[in-house]
């Protein structure tokens, strides 16, 4: 068996955790582990990590080999790791080693080095090195050979392919005798800051990749081309808005219900609520709930008595649950501890939701995920690493999650936004569902949260910012909110299927501005034509015109007589083969 195997230690001297930083957008070691996913030659590919948050990252596909201890210090040698994966994996006969830091690796290296080692040898991957080495101010070259001369290559650390047998006789990387395999593109080996600043360079993509039209298959309708891209045809999903009423209630049910009846006006899917528990088993120590709240925004001498006054009773939930039934609204809250998520289970609530002060409250979290409805998790006030343990903690139990992009703080500044963490979870966690709960000011961000591609999003609402209370200010007003809903909606049916074809409303414009071929001059019945003989031009359409792009033939015989300026038809002439018969 043939496998591919990456190392990402966790550890690392000069950047921490350079094997899941974010590269343009992805984590640095998805580039060779996608890559080697390509390689048809391969029947597996692994990475091998010491570190739990690592393996999460693992791309569909990718197997995980968890090291031991012995194997994970910053003192173990490669040799080490790879002879402990072999011991684990007896069926291995060929190992192609790539490095995470080296991301410019691409499938093809990867096949012409598995081609290098076909023969028995291993390979390594090597650049022309032209050095001339000094010590102590000294040079230790008596000559110097011509760059375009030098016959020394250096290895650039990118791939080693190793055979299992010749491993276990020379326990080296790379094992030799072996080849060596020049890369003819730019390499790179991520150690330091401008390392990472030069792969930026080297992979950036302003554009998608071109297609590769010689692998495109010829799609004789539009239901097969939508079955072969794996696009469905039905109308686009809904965005779930949800509004977030909180605590802008100020604990006052009437305005609560306003609210309520407001945001149904809005053309919203839910509202949303916020619970806690004041108790001893709730959110609060004693003395968080005993110290003195002097804030502009306080409803009491102390923060507990500020949480009190704000805080609905469990009465009060119920009778807001049924007023929301009754006017054919969602209703949901937000929890803070196990006794309020307790309470929401009892009012069979859609959904729960996990705001952003429990991400990495990992008991929290598998108390909720426990329940077994849908968990919706936000993700303020946290790095990478605590949102993937966050999301695993879910999964162990649940997989029916949404996870929400958020900055916690009331306004966030718009470069603080972070818009583009949308994508990183997009490709780091492709089997969730991904939204956005915001906290800034306006909608424009969050109609580019729906058009990046965002499932739900969450906004906080109010009767009026200038209200007392921290969230006003960073709230949706009633105009706002029902002009966010009319624009999610328009971008909903703008999103489309992703399918590119003629649409309705184009046909019009076609038969009125779009080209034809016609003939350039008139031609008789049996004349031979080639494509020098029609050009484009704008025409009337006709039932049996050729497609536009059909220019690519040797010669056709017509079988009619033509004149200048008409339409050339399919049945016009025969084809290449007719005629060689």
């Amino acid at each position: 068996m043939i496998v591919s195997f990456t190392p990402i230690r966790s550890g690392s001297k000069c950047i921490p955790h350079k094997n899941v930083r974010l590269l343009n957008g992805k984590p640095l070691f998805h580039y060779v582990t996608l890559e080697a996913l390509k390689v048809s030659s391969l029947d597996e590919v692994w990475i091998s990590t010491d570190c739990e948050q690592y393996a999460v990252l693992a791309p569909p596909g990718v197997q995980v080999h968890r090291r031991s201890e012995a194997s994970s210090s910053d003192k173990s040698l490669l040799a080490d790791v790879v002879m402990e994966f072999i011991k684990a994996c007896t069926n291995i006969t060929t190992i192609v080693i790539l490095q995470a830091t080296s991301p410019t690796t691409k499938s093809q290296d990867i096949e012409e080095a598995l081609q290098h080692s076909a023969s028995g040898k291993g390979c390594v991957s090597v650049q022309p090195a032209h050095v001339y080495l000094y010590h102590d101010n000294k040079p230790l070259w008596t000559a110097r050979t011509p760059r375009q001369d030098s016959k020394t290559f250096a290895e650039d650390g990118s791939i080693y392919v190793i055979h299992v047998a010749d491993f276990l006789k020379t326990k080296t990387i790379p094992t030799f005798p072996c080849h060596n395999m020049i890369i003819q593109h730019p390499v790179c080996d991520i150690d330091t800051e401008e390392d990472f600043k030069r792969a930026e360079a080297l992979l950036y993509r302003p554009y998608p990749d071109m297609i590769d039209t010689d692998g495109i298959k010829c799609i004789d309708s539009y239901l097969n081309l939508c079955e072969s891209l794996q696009i469905s045809t039905r109308k686009q999903k809904r965005t779930m808005i949800i509004a977030e009423i909180g605590y802008n209630h100020q604990g006052n049910i009437k305005t609560a219900k306003e609210l309520i009846r407001r945001c149904k006006d809005s053309g919203v899917d839910v509202v949303k609520l916020q619970k806690q528990d004041l108790g001893l088993d709730g959110r609060f120590t004693p003395a968080a709930l005993q110290r003195p709240y002097l804030s502009k925004n306080s409803f009491g001498e102390t923060y507990g008595d500020h949480r009190r006054s704000l805080e609905l009773s469990k009465e009060d939930f119920k009778a807001l649950q049924s007023y929301s039934k009754e006017i054919g609204i969602a209703f949901a809250a937000s929890a803070y501890d196990m006794p309020s998520f307790d309470f929401l289970e009892l009012l069979n609530v859609p959904f729960y939701k996990i705001a952003s002060g429990d991400i990495g409250n990992l008991k929290l979290i598998e108390h909720v995920a426990k329940k077994g409805k849908p968990v919706i998790l936000s993700t303020g006030m946290a790095d990478m690493t605590t949102v993937a343990k966050s999301v695993m903690a879910v999964l162990k139990h649940n997989n029916n999650l949404t996870l929400l992009q958020c900055t916690s703080s009331y306004p966030v500044p718009d470069d603080e936004v972070q818009l583009n963490v949308i994508r990183t979870y997009q490709q780091v966690f492709p089997k969730i569902k991904i939204g956005f709960s915001g906290h800034d000011q306006g909608t424009p961000l969050t109609l580019a949260a729906v058009a990046l591609g965002c499932k739900v999003v969450e906004r906080h609402v109010t009767l009026d910012k200038q209200m007392k209370g921290s969230d006003h200010i960073a709230s949706l007003d009633m105009n706002e909110l029902a002009t966010l809903v009319r624009d999610i909606r328009r971008i909903d049916s703008a999103l489309g299927t992703g399918i590119k074809c003629l649409q309705p409303s184009e046909q019009t414009f076609m038969n009125k501005l779009a080209k034809r071929l016609v003939y350039t001059r008139s031609f008789a019945k049996g004349s031979i034509i080639t494509p020098c003989d029609v050009v484009a031009k704008v025409n009337f359409q006709t039932s049996d015109d050729v497609p536009l792009v059909d220019t690519e033939w040797e010669v056709r015989e017509l079988v009619t007589d033509v004149v200048q300026n008409e339409n050339m038809q399919t049945n016009h002439f025969r084809s290449v083969p007719e005629i060689r018969e």
